[in-house]
């Protein structure tokens, strides 16, 4: 028998496969009658750039080619062609070879033994069916495979991010209705070994998956998870994942990488009012900034981290219990619910027994860099930015949930503070966040306060409240030997103001602030370091006053000021230490920010040096709180005593204070500076 044609498409009618390319063809064989339909002897087909031979029987009756049973070897130029044809268009192109057995024993499915076959770098071998006409796209297969690409060889969109991997698999896979199954399928995907028994929807929908696990490094998983930045070491994965609509199971999951573990046990629900949650979890590595990288967080610092705790389900949502989490040193315990019937509402408790806020130490360049830039003087404003944000308040957060949470902690340290004994509420319930009864100790002494934020008609408003009861306490982060060497504080602060930026609160605000500090031992204080910086527009580069000193003996200060719709006046800013006497009056605008404030600085008498230069002249500080800037005042001494002091409205307080500093006496032998 031969034929020849220009279109071998004409057998879709014959046979009912769908996608038989429109090709010319050449066919010889041997051909002799078969109960089931035909037998071939040395067939050969050429269709196209395709190549068939064929020894056995061809099925041809009623139920099309059910009673095939044939040997055969094919070849091509374009796997795509056969791919099509068989309804399997994730099978890779280029050109092929292949050889087996196929029998159809009923129809719409192929039974293939002996199967080999070689196509761009791949080669398998496969037993099994194959579905065809209404079935196609369907296989169920025990196979081995290699290759130099995994993406390339089975075309799935979920193995796009394995492209140029290397692989070798076997094991038995099947394919039917959007569903692959692995039965004992041992593999290798680059370095990563893995066996894995169970099924994956093709669009990743549901899945259960028994998981074994193994790689030297966790670039292969980095590559399959899609998250970048995995942290360095051995990857190991085992366990049992089940993963449907509305829920996932874990069956002692357990996944190590390098020194990180992550252990989960039970069902995480999706949807939470179905009650029905109930998981164990665990974390723990060397690094939280590494672990948490892949999520593109970059602001956590780099401590060990253990974290584990129970999921549950509730009528009404969802409860966190058994909370236990390590940060370095700091701890915290504890346990909430959520409800989430309507707007969500999270209630709990949560304690510590040390929380370390402090910014890790800075190593010898960084502080020599940071002493550098305390003397320099920022650029003037030149982009009309304030240090009030005129940038409305992002407050659709405070609206979209609702708080309730009890803290304890035993000890936080922060910056140069040591916080004991912190017992606080935070409360937040339609768009109003409330601190209440902030109380703690500090150096000794007690610390209170209370905050509020939340809506006031069209704005919103700002009301907290310090006190400071003898609290020694150092705002430099700098480590502290004897807190009993720093001066102590006491004093309040009131404020209260209403917008819907900074700005306008800062604006609008009214308040008192009113401190004092006693005699101490203190790292260079804030106020001296930025006061250094602006001298250092009139002083000569080698006034002693530019120098740094590793600390200041402090005498005494005190620090008063009265807050009226946005102005503070600044009526008692005085401080003495052992070598200059400091006084600042003035206003504050806080709506444009404008700073008018004289200053007097004072030599003290005796102290063995002589500070010359700035040390004994009358100043005036302008421009705004982004960029001040100091000029002498050689008119000072007329211009802010006298008649001319008082009718500037400054108090007889702030005046005894300016005139005992320009005289060279103490300000701090006199109650409360006067």
């Amino acid at each position: 028998f031969e034929a020849s044609g220009p279109d071998i498409s004409i057998l879709e009618a014959m046979t009912g496969l769908r996608g038989i390319p429109q090709k010319p063809y050449t066919i010889s064989a041997e051909v002799r009658p078969n109960p089931a339909g035909i037998a071939l002897r040395g067939a050969v087909g050429v269709f196209g750039d395709n190549r068939f031979e064929a020894d056995g029987v061809v099925g041809l009756n009623n139920s099309g080619l059910t009673g095939t049973d044939l040997r055969l070897k094919v070849s091509g130029s374009d796997l795509d062609n056969v791919a099509l044809l068989a309804g399997a268009p994730y099978l890779p192109p280029g050109p092929f070879k292949g050889a087996g057995r196929i029998r159809i024993e009923k129809a719409g499915r192929l039974t293939l033994t002996e199967a080999t076959a070689d196509t761009a770098g791949f080669s398998a071998t496969a037993a099994g069916s194959i579905g065809t006409a209404a079935n196609s796209g369907q296989f169920d297969l025990d196979i081995s495979a290699t290759g130099p690409d995994l993406a390339g060889f089975l075309q799935f969109e979920f193995l796009d991010r394995l492209a140029g991997e290397d692989f070798q698999a076997e094991g038995g896979i099947s394919y039917q209705a959007g569903v692959i199954g692995l039965d004992q399928v041992r593999a290798s995907i680059g370095n990563m070994k893995a066996d894995v028994d169970g099924t994956v929807a093709k669009d990743a929908s549901t899945t259960d998956l028994a998981l074994k696990v193994s790689a030297p490094d966790a670039r292969v998983l980095s590559e399959i998870s899609g998250y970048d930045d995995l942290p360095d070491g051995a990857v190991s994965i085992d366990g049992r994942l089940r993963k449907a609509p509305g829920h996932y199971d874990l069956d002692e999951m357990t996944i190590r990488i390098g020194d990180n573990q992550l252990t989960a046990n039970g069902k995480l629900s999706q949807e939470p009012l179905k009650n029905d949650s109930d998981l164990r979890f665990s974390v723990a590595g060397p690094s939280l900034a590494k672990l948490v990288l892949p999520f593109g967080i970059k602001t956590l610092p780099a401590k060990p981290v253990s974290v584990s705790g129970e999921v549950n389900g509730i009528p009404t949502g969802f409860a966190i219990e058994k909370l236990d989490a390590k940060l370095g040193d700091s701890t915290l315990t504890g346990q909430f619910t959520a409800d989430l019937r309507d707007k969500p509402s999270i209630t709990g408790a949560l304690s510590s027994t040390l929380i370390d806020a402090r910014k890790p130490e800075q190593d010898p360049q960084q502080e020599q860099a940071s002493a550098t830039s305390e003397t320099k003087v920022p650029p003037a404003d030149q982009t009309g930015e304030f240090v009030f944000s005129r940038k409305p308040f992002e407050v659709d957060w405070l609206q979209s949930i609702d708080l309730d949470i009890d803290i304890s902690i035993d000890r936080l340290l922060y910056s140069g503070l040591d916080f004991q004994e912190i017992e606080t509420s935070v409360d937040l319930d339609g768009g109003a966040l409330d601190v209440k009864h902030l109380s703690g100790h500090e150096g000794g002494g007690r610390i209170s306060a209370d905050f509020h934020f939340g809506p006031l008609d069209d704005a919103y408003e700002l009301d907290g409240t310090l006190s400071l009861e003898n609290v020694r306490a150092s705002l430099a982060d700098f480590a502290v030997e004897d807190w009993s060497s720093l001066p102590p504080i006491n004093g309040q602060m009131k404020i209260r103001g209403t917008g819907n930026s900074p700005h306008e609160i800062a604006a609008s605000s009214t308040g008192v602030v009113d401190f004092t500090q006693g005699a101490g031992r203190t790292k260079d204080l804030a106020f001296l370091r930025r006061l250094r910086g602006l001298l250092a527009q009139i002083a000569k580069p080698d006034d002693p006053l530019l120098a740094k000193r590793p600390y200041v003996p402090l005498e005494c200060a005190f620090y008063h000021a009265s807050i009226a719709d946005g102005t503070a006046t600044i009526d008692k800013l005085a401080l003495q230490s052992d070598r200059v006497t400091v006084v600042a009056l003035g206003t504050v605008n806080l709506d444009n920010e404008k700073l008018d404030l004289s200053l007097r600085l004072k030599q003290r008498k005796g102290i063995g040096i002589n500070l010359m230069g700035v040390a004994n002249s009358f100043m005036k500080l302008g421009g705004t709180l982004r960029a001040p800037k100091m000029r002498l005042d050689p008119t000072g001494s007329a211009a802010t005593t006298g008649a001319a002091f008082a009718t500037g409205g400054l108090s007889i307080l702030a005046k005894g204070l300016w005139d005992r500093a320009s005289a060279g006496s103490g300000i701090c032998d006199t109650e409360g500076g006067q």
